[in-house]
This record gives structure tokens, sequence and C-alpha cells, in this order.
């Protein structure tokens, strides 16, 4: 029993620190209100399931994204400006990768998959190749550019060449990640039929 409790208090504890809590209520609000507007829009009672899974990821991954970023960051005070070339060394030594370019990989690599799932599930016609890598590129590059400019201004974090490429750079991974599954999958749906 003490060691299912700790497990759980250790949980609870790390879900807190990251405020995923409150990237969890905005994203199933997010989801609740994208779904009602379709409903709304479609004028049809039945939403199906694909879509909503698509929207919730979506919007869980890009609210802890922000909780992470902005706005468990509020309170804090840094100097916004101090440091824009950033940390650009990917090691810590010689045997261990640097934590915070790892997070900042980490952030987008799941959103990736999620913003095309989201499209997806929201247009009939099916996402070519070349779409796919330049919303890789350029849309974690949008978020983190916004991210690292509201870190800049409000003195909540610092702006940072390095983490606006290692974001972009996530995002990117996700998106090759993402083709390549789809294209593993369409050949396994191929060779079955």
């Amino acid at each position: 029993m003490t060691k299912y409790y700790i497990f759980f208090y250790n949980l609870h504890m790390y879900l807190k620190e990251f405020g995923t809590y409150n990237a969890i209520l905005i994203a199933f609000a997010i989801t609740l209100i994208y779904l009602l507007f379709t409903v709304i829009k479609s004028g049809k009672s039945a939403v199906k399931l694909k879509k909503a899974l698509s929207s919730l990821f979506f919007s869980f991954n890009l609210s802890l994204i922000f909780q992470i970023t902005i706005i468990g960051r509020i309170g804090r005070h840094y100097d916004g400006w101090s440091v824009p070339n950033g940390d650009w060394n990917i090691f810590e030594n010689q045997y261990l990768l640097s934590s915070p370019q790892m997070r900042n990989i980490a952030l987008f690599l799941m959103l990736m998959p999620s913003v095309f799932l989201f499209i997806k599930c929201s247009k009939s016609k099916a996402l070519s190749t070349k779409l796919m890598m330049t919303a890789g590129i350029l849309f974690p590059f949008l978020i983190s550019l916004f991210i690292e400019l509201c870190q800049g201004i409000f003195s909540i974090g610092t702006f940072q060449f390095s983490d606006l490429f290692y974001n972009t750079l996530g995002g990117l991974i996700g998106a090759v990640f993402y083709i390549v599954i789809q294209k593993l999958h369409k050949k396994t749906k191929s060779k079955i039929n």
C-alpha cells in the first residue's frame, strides 16, 4: 500500500510542478468549445470520435506548452533580454545530453503529430508531404517566437535564439516521425488489401 501511495504522490507532484492539471482542464475546455462549434456549424448531433480525440490531443499539447513556458512562470521575474544567444550546447558533458535543449525539443516533438491529426480530421483530403514539412517548420517556429517574445517582453523568462531553434527542431522531428509512420501505415494497409 505504501509504495503505491508514494508512486501516486510523486506522480501528483510531478504533474503539479509542470502545471499539467491546468493544461488538462484547458484542453478539455477548448475541445468542448470546438466540438460544440462543430455541432452547431454542421447541424449534426453526432461528432466522430476521431475528430474529438484529435482535438483533445492537440489542445492538450498546446496548452501544456503554454503552461510550462508562459503561464506557469507568471509571478517570477527574469531579465528578459539578458541572454539572447542563450546556451547552444546540446551536451552538458561528453556523456550527458543538455536538459534545457532536450526539454525544448520534447515540448514540440509531440505537438506536430497532434497538429496533423487535427488538420486531417478537419479536412477530407490528405495532406501532402511537402505541406506537412512546411507546417512542421513554420508552426512550431511561430509558436516558439510568440513564447520567446512573451518571455522577453513580460520578463517571465529570457528570450533565447537557441530555444527558438530547438523548439523548431522538435517540431520538425515530430513532423518527420508522423510522415514516416503515415507512409508505413499506408504501405501495410495496401499489402493487407
